[in-house]
């Protein structure tokens, strides 16, 4: 049986560590106390793929404040995946930056998923616009609605396929 080591970068535009996707994502409690020399939460999820691969996945939970903008490309190095929440036009433009930020520094075209949560406020979304947009960069876009995790999981076994099997993956010794 093959296992995988890998890399997330978690982008959190201001969802609660409560929030039933984010409990679903992590499995786990994790404190947003993001330390001034850090300025990253970092949590594990195991998972198993259908044909019986155990995947590591390390979220990063990269903190977009402005104080810790100056190294967050530090941050991103080695990353071969990002897994991103958004819910209205601030948080998705949030995660458009950081995705390009994170495409940029790794010099290479990581997979992502972004995760929009529907509230009452994506109705002001433009939501053809960014299914275009996310699947012109074949990322994965799933709407779920707040109480509904169990898209979650898939996407986050989807997200470590395309990895796996894409050049990003580079297997340890």
């Amino acid at each position: 049986m093959q296992s995988f080591k890998l890399k997330i970068i978690f982008i959190n535009t201001g969802f609660s560590e409560n929030n039933a996707v984010v409990q679903g994502l992590i499995g786990c409690h994790f404190e947003n106390n993001y330390r001034l020399n850090l300025g990253v939460n970092v949590f594990v999820k195991n998972i198993e793929t259908k044909s019986g691969e155990v995947v590591t996945m390390a979220f990063w939970d990269v903190c977009s404040k402005p104080s810790f903008k100056f190294f967050l490309s530090s941050l991103y190095k080695g990353a071969m995946g990002i897994f991103g929440l958004i819910n209205d036009n601030r948080s998705y433009e949030i995660v458009r930056k950081q995705v390009n930020d994170i495409r940029i520094t790794t010099k290479m075209e990581v997979p992502y998923v972004l995760v929009l949560i529907e509230n009452e406020s994506t109705a002001n979304l433009d939501l053809v616009q960014i299914e275009e947009q996310v699947e012109r960069e074949g990322g994965i876009l799933i709407k779920i609605s707040e109480a509904d995790d169990c898209k979650v999981n898939d996407a986050v076994l989807e997200l470590a396929r395309r990895i796996i099997d894409s050049n990003i993956y580079i297997p340890s010794a």
